[in-house]
């Protein structure tokens, strides 16, 4: 199971919201990247998954220089944190 639709819009929304003057269409390729990402990490657990993606959105929303790359490794490192 992918990022189910909601999260997806949410994730959009957050990126659309800190960055006014991207398009919606424009916001939502950012968090589909942003998924696609996150699917070919292999991360089984869907609610791990969606919390990643989710995470990672919020970065890449607060730091506009921040690679999708870079916020999956920031949320996967703090998914980790909050987990031990």
């Amino acid at each position: 199971m992918g990022i189910p639709q909601k999260s997806l819009v949410i994730g959009a929304c957050e990126i659309a919201c800190h960055y006014p003057e991207l398009s919606l269409n424009d916001a939502a390729g950012d968090a589909l990247q942003l998924a696609e990402k996150i699917r070919l990490c292999g991360i089984e657990e869907n609610q791990k998954k969606e919390t990643v993606f989710i995470a990672a959105c919020r970065f890449v929303s607060a730091d506009k220089d921040l690679t999708p790359q870079k916020a999956i490794e920031k949320a996967l490192r703090l998914w980790d944190i909050i987990e031990a």
